[in-house]
Formats: structure tokens, C-alpha cells, sequence
């Protein structure tokens, strides 16, 4: 009898942690149901919001002229070169690629939105009587999670939707020190933590050089975008490959910084308080001397110190670009998510 009524009351404890189990999944799955119908109205407004910019956009800036082309077959140096000289303007510069990055997004869905204050940033360099800096000018594309003031980091999430940001990244003010114009925020998976390009809200970046594979992820956006020639600059950022495999996929160079070399102030996290987990900013670009350039400038003069104090105050190190000793370089093959033989 003894025996009958311990085997009654551990039925009822198992059945009473079945059920608790199974109403706290229901719970769970109600839950995400009703989220997801609350926070379908915010994905279908700021879809069309997007494609409503994109079409005005498209009206002003969608036919390459004479005068854009012939910005885009200047070489990154002479584009650099000419606007010091005053020889172009800085809003003649940015319509340009304005022009020629609304084509690669049209082939490949790497811009989640153009920045509306770049035409009156560009204006004020034009009506300044002085070069404001080294990059005065140069159209620089921004990676989504890379803050910007009054816009979104969304990470692909539909819950950051309509949640402007209050301050630009360290990152982005200092590239404003030294006269570039951040133009647009260019499209990221969901979460960041991917090494394709999708996501519910801005959908699937697809690669320039070929539109039926991926970017890369996560700054799969700024890849396509680069690749295309619809910005020769570009801020990514990078945990585990996000700048590095975006490049190796789309056939341009990027560069993973050390943690800190690089402020991560104003980059929104995918894991927020993860520690061992530290993304740093990346910078991308299809020329390696431009890429060489702007991670110099952003080190130099202890720059972002003026915004972050926790920036690593250590100077440029010029020495490995004089040496004529050549670098020996490893390499591997057996890696079998991204093998580079069959």
C-alpha cells in the first residue's frame, strides 16, 4: 500500500512538472505570436519609408551623367587629390556616389538608408575657406550597427525600429574631424551574428560579382557595396570574421583592428555585457592604400581620445610599411566551411 502511494505521488509530481512545462512553452509561444503580429505594422512602415527614399532618390540622382562618370574613373588618390585642390566639391562628389551606389543597391540590396544630413555636411565643407582635413570630401558608407544621430541601428530586429540614436559613434565623429561625408548605413543579417546578409525588415544582400551567392556577413552590406564601386570607404566592424570573410568574399581588403586599437564607443552590440566576446570596428575598402590612409588618420593624434578615453593612445607605427624585408605569409586549406579548393 506504502509502495502504491509513493508511486501515486510521483505520477502527480510528473505529470504537475509536465503540465507547468507545457504551459510555460504555450506561454512562450503566445507570447512571440502577439509580438510578432505587434511588430509586423513597424517592418511594413519602415519598409516603405525606405522605399519611398529610395524612389526620390532615384528621380534626382538615377541617371549617371557625364560629369559622375568621370568622377568614378578618377583613381581613389586623384579623387583625394582634387578635392584638396578644390578642383570638385564635396556635394559634386557625393551626389556621385550617391548616383552610382543607388545601381549597386538595386543589384544587390546593401543599402538600408542614405544619411540626409550628408548633403548639408558636404555643403559646409564647400562653404568653408580652409580644407577641413585629409579625407575633406570623401564619401564614406557606414556599417547599420555603426551609430549615427537621429538614425536607427537596428541590427535587422524589428523591435529597434524607430529608435534614433542620440550621438554618432567615436568612430563617425571622427571621421567628420577630418572632413569625410558618411553617406549611408548599409544592410547587416539579423543580429549580426552570421556569415550571410538577410534579415525580415531590409531582406537579402546578394554579391556583387555574383548574384546568386552571399556578401558575406556580418558587414555583407558595405562588401556589396564597396565591390560595386558605390563607396570607396567603408566602416564594418568584426567579432569573428565579420569585415575579414564580407572582403575575402567579394574581392576587396579589409582589416580587423585589435581590441581598443579601435573605439567601439557607439557601435551597437549583438551581445551586450558578453565578456570574451569583443567586436571592434573594421575598415574596408577596395584599395589598400586608401585602407592603409584611413587607419592611420583614425590613429593618429590621439583623434578618438577627444571622445573616448579608454581609446588606446599608441601611436601609428609606420616602421612595417618602410622595411623592404617581404612578409611571410600562412595560409590553409583544409577549413571546411570556406574551402578554397574543391
Amino acid at each position: 500500500m506504502e509502495d502504491s502511494g509513493c508511486c501515486y505521488n510521483y505520477t502527480k509530481w510528473i505529470c504537475g512538472g509536465l503540465l507547468l512545462a507545457l504551459t510555460w512553452v504555450m506561454w512562450n509561444i503566445a507570447k512571440r505570436i502577439i509580438d510578432m503580429n505587434m511588430l509586423r505594422p513597424t517592418v511594413e512602415r519602415k519598409k516603405r519609408i525606405r522605399e519611398e527614399g529610395f524612389k526620390a532618390l532615384g528621380r534626382k540622382y538615377g541617371n549617371i551623367n557625364t560629369n559622375t562618370e568621370n568622377i568614378h574613373k578618377l583613381s581613389d588618390q586623384q579623387l583625394i587629390q582634387d578635392l584638396q585642390n578644390r578642383k570638385l566639391t564635396a556635394t559634386q562628389v557625393l551626389e556621385a556616389f550617391i548616383s552610382k551606389a543607388l545601381q549597386v543597391h538595386e543589384k544587390t540590396n546593401c543599402i538600408i538608408e542614405f544619411i540626409p544630413e550628408a548633403h548639408k555636411w558636404a555643403k559646409e565643407l564647400d562653404d568653408r575657406s580652409d580644407i577641413k582635413g585629409p579625407l575633406h570630401g570623401i564619401p564614406i558608407s557606414i556599417k547599420d550597427n555603426c551609430d549615427i544621430f537621429g538614425l536607427d541601428s537596428t541590427l535587422g530586429l524589428a523591435k529597434k525600429c524607430f529608435n534614433p540614436k542620440t550621438e554618432h559613434s567615436v568612430i563617425v565623429k571622427v571621421l567628420l574631424d577630418l572632413g569625410a561625408v558618411p553617406f549611408c548605413k548599409t544592410n547587416v543579417p539579423q543580429t549580426l551574428l552570421s556569415y550571410g546578409c538577410t534579415n525580415p525588415i531590409f531582406g537579402t544582400t546578394t554579391n556583387f560579382l555574383n548574384p546568386t551567392l552571399t556578401p558575406g556577413g556580418s558587414s555583407g552590406g558595405e562588401a556589396a557595396l564597396i565591390s560595386g564601386g558605390g563607396s570607396i570607404l567603408g566602416i564594418g566592424s568584426d567579432i569573428g570574421g565579420s569585415v575579414r570573410i564580407p572582403c575575402h568574399f567579394s574581392g576587396i581588403y579589409g582589416v580587423k583592428t585589435t581590441k581598443d586599437r579601435l573605439s567601439p564607443t557607439g557601435f551597437t552590440p549583438s551581445l551586450p555585457n558578453v565578456i570574451g566576446m569583443a567586436g571592434v570596428p573594421g575598415i574596408m575598402s577596395k584599395n589598400i592604400d586608401l585602407l592603409i590612409l584611413c587607419t592611420k588618420l583614425l590613429l593618429e593624434e590621439n583623434r578618438q581620445h577627444h571622445y573616448d578615453h579608454l581609446a588606446l593612445p599608441i601611436p601609428w607605427n609606420n616602421k612595417p610599411f618602410e622595411e623592404k624585408r617581404k612578409l611571410r605569409i600562412g595560409y590553409y586549406t583544409s577549413l571546411p566551411y570556406f574551402p578554397v579548393r574543391k
